[in-house]
């Protein structure tokens, strides 16, 4: 009994050692069968992209067969120092980059083109102011001259020679019903020199532009400007429709209406337009050189009468308008005239009137076609004419062609 049992005890013993020693064999053999059957590693196969990996296509592109590759993209961007995200420019548009900013240069450093140069005109004109009242005449006691109703009709026309250059033509002609006082009334009718004008225009801008002109009268204005000659009825009387014919129009055409003399009249313009607006402003100088006439009576009581060897007058005028509607205008115009010396004068001890003469026209303009008619009323702002009552109404009629 005793063997048996130790032999059992022994064989006992070395199989737990036995156990012990292959227990950690065996775990770490369980484990390492474990690992393939995990389903977050799959194995690889070759040519595969399912795994985790990029595919080398992706960053380096794929074949030049024209397909569409992110890769290649971003690394031609990058060739042409493009920042990632910009739009990587074709070949053409590179080539052409160059030839653009050189246009673009030259079409900057082209000067900028001349104005577009004016076009030659021709047109005819029709003015005609009804005026209503007298005119001063010098003398003692400043004698008035009485109208019921005076007609000056001015007609001409014009023609552009160059662009620039204008040759235009007046010829004024005047009928009335005149009166003095103590003396009957009678219709006289008389014409006025004809004046012949060149002028020269010069443009600074678009907008403005300035202009020189001179006039050249045609000494056949009909009557005297002796208002003493009752020895010469007709030509007195015909000089006195040359005085209302200047009162209607309030001195604005001093040369067109003194008979006996060489009228020579230069002036300088200017004119500026700014969309809708319109303004412009003319300075001219009337020199009458007289061509000869004296006077019947020369003494008058406290004075005497005498005709200057030059007359000479001086005008200056200015004028705005505005296009309320299409191709209908409001204006204003203005202007001053001063007698530095009168063709007919009276030496005293008596105060002489006033030789400037203010006068205010508000008129309305219109176009149809190539006719431009006009309307205005005439309004003497103090001075002489003021005084004799005279006002007068314009209708004029332009047809440009």
């Amino acid at each position: 009994m005793n063997a048996p049992s130790t032999r059992f005890r022994a064989l006992a013993a070395l199989a737990a050692v036995a156990l012990l020693v292959a227990a950690p064999f065996a775990s770490a053999a369980g484990k390492k069968k474990a690992e393939p059957a995990k389903p977050e590693e799959p194995a690889r196969s070759a040519g595969m992209m399912e795994g985790s990996g990029k595919d080398p296509a992706t960053t380096e592109g794929l074949d030049d067969d024209g397909a569409f590759v992110p890769g290649r993209k971003k690394t031609r961007a990058a060739a042409q120092g493009i920042e990632e995200g910009d739009e990587a420019p074709s070949e053409q548009s590179a080539e052409a980059s160059p030839r653009n900013e050189q246009t673009d240069r030259s079409e900057r450093d082209k000067p900028k083109p001349a104005a577009k140069p004016r076009r030659k005109t021709a047109g005819v004109f029709v003015d005609g102011v009804a005026g209503f009242g007298g005119a001063p005449l010098p003398g003692p006691s400043n004698p008035g001259l009485q109208s019921t109703t005076t007609l000056a009709l001015i007609a001409g026309g014009h023609f552009d020679v160059a662009p620039d250059l204008r040759i235009a033509v007046r010829l004024p002609w005047t009928t009335t019903s005149a009166e003095v006082e103590g003396e009957d009334s009678r219709a006289v009718s008389a014409l006025g020199n004809p004046e012949l004008t060149a002028r020269l225009r010069f443009a600074s801008t678009d907008e403005t532009e300035w202009s020189a002109r001179l006039g050249i009268g045609i000494p056949v204005a009909q009557g005297s400007a002796d208002i003493t000659a009752v020895q010469s009825p007709g030509a007195r009387d015909a000089g006195f429709a040359q005085r209302l014919g200047d009162a209607a129009t309030l001195r604005s055409n001093p040369e067109l209406y003194a008979p006996e003399t060489l009228p020579v009249t230069p002036g300088v313009g200017v004119s500026h337009r700014a969309g809708a607006f319109r303004a412009a402003g003319d300075l001219k100088v009337a020199f009458l050189p007289a061509l000869g006439g004296r006077v019947q009576e020369p003494d008058a009581g406290n004075g005497t009468y005498s005709l200057s060897k030059l007359g000479m007058f001086g005008v200056l005028g200015g004028s705005a308008s505005y296009e309320v509607v299409r191709r209908t205008h409001v204006a204003l115009a203005a202007w001053a005239t001063y007698a530095i010396a009168e063709q007919l004068d009276y030496a005293s001890d008596a105060t002489s009137p006033s030789g400037l003469q203010l006068a205010l026209e508000p008129r309305v303009l219109a176009q149809f076609g190539r006719v431009l008619p006009s309307l205005g009323l005439l309004v003497p702002l103090g001075g002489p004419l003021a005084d004799a009552g005279m006002i007068g109404v314009r209708a004029r009629v332009d047809v440009v062609f």
